[in-house]
């Protein structure tokens, strides 16, 4: 299997593959990391056959959820600022703390509230928890986090 070199690929996969050039500067990379199958379906060089069904995963890794509600809140706002405000459905999942953000160009971003039990280095707390240690994958704004190895610079 053959991987991206760049950033610049990375960024220029998930524009092609899941329209992130719409909707990723809306995303606080402070506040927020995108993780799982979408970020290793950008690192490799040919798309995923299922790439068309794969949803963004955003992250908030804290102990707050009231941050969380906040975080999400300006982040629909900015999409809304990028995209008509009646083109953007949001669904809160009852029960959890994660909504649903389905974009004009069948984009799905799911927000999900991540307790790391004031873990020293949260990302990583979230990471050894996937099922999967192919998902073990994290895209920050700039560097990718892996499980095994805590950054790959470009």
């Amino acid at each position: 299997m053959k991987f991206v070199n760049t950033l610049d690929e990375f960024r220029q996969n998930m524009a092609v593959r899941f329209f992130a050039d719409l909707w990723l500067d809306a995303i606080d990379f402070s506040k927020f990391s995108i993780v799982g199958g979408c970020v290793v379906n950008s690192l490799c060089y040919t798309a995923f056959l299922d790439t068309h069904v794969q949803d963004i995963n955003l992250i908030y890794p804290t102990d707050c959820c009231n941050e969380f509600y906040t975080a999400v809140e300006n982040t629909i706002t900015r999409l809304q600022a990028i995209f008509w405000k009646n083109e953007i459905k949001v669904e809160k999942c009852y029960g959890s703390l994660r909504y649903d953000v389905y974009l004009p160009c069948n984009i799905k971003l799911n927000f999900i509230y991540l307790s790391t039990q004031n873990s020293k280095s949260p990302m990583s707390h979230i990471l050894y928890n996937f099922d999967f240690d192919i998902c073990q994958v994290a895209f920050l704004g700039k560097p990718l986090f892996l499980k095994n190895r805590n950054r790959i610079e470009f």
